[in-house]
């Protein structure tokens, strides 16, 4: 509520509920499954739980591991072309920073 300046409770919860049915509705189409289904995922941090410090070596190291093991020519999530139009459109309603390149 304080970083979008929302006054009202019931607004806040409101964009909580829409982001939640966004992000829900990608994980849907792209993955096939429920987002709240952590048998849906590779490696699944509870981060009300698990502290930052401790949970990104652990993304790292799943990383490396993973990149080690890769094939190479394999197609990746990596290998999208992702519409830019698209990526700003999702990084702001989600409100996060676009990590594919415009390119």
């Amino acid at each position: 509520m304080e970083r979008r300046a929302i006054n009202n409770p019931n607004d806040a919860e409101a964009i909580v509920r829409e982001s939640d049915r966004v992000r829900s509705a990608f994980i849907e189409r792209f993955e096939g499954c429920r987002w709240d289904k952590a048998t849906c995922f590779d490696m699944v941090i509870g981060t009300g739980k698990i502290p930052e410090k401790l949970a990104i070596p652990w993304l790292i190291q799943a990383l490396n591991a993973l990149q080690a093991q890769a094939v190479p020519g394999a197609l990746t999530v990596d290998t999208i072309l992702v519409d830019p139009m698209l990526v700003s459109i999702i990084s702001e309603e989600l409100n996060i920073r676009a990590a594919h390149s415009h390119s």
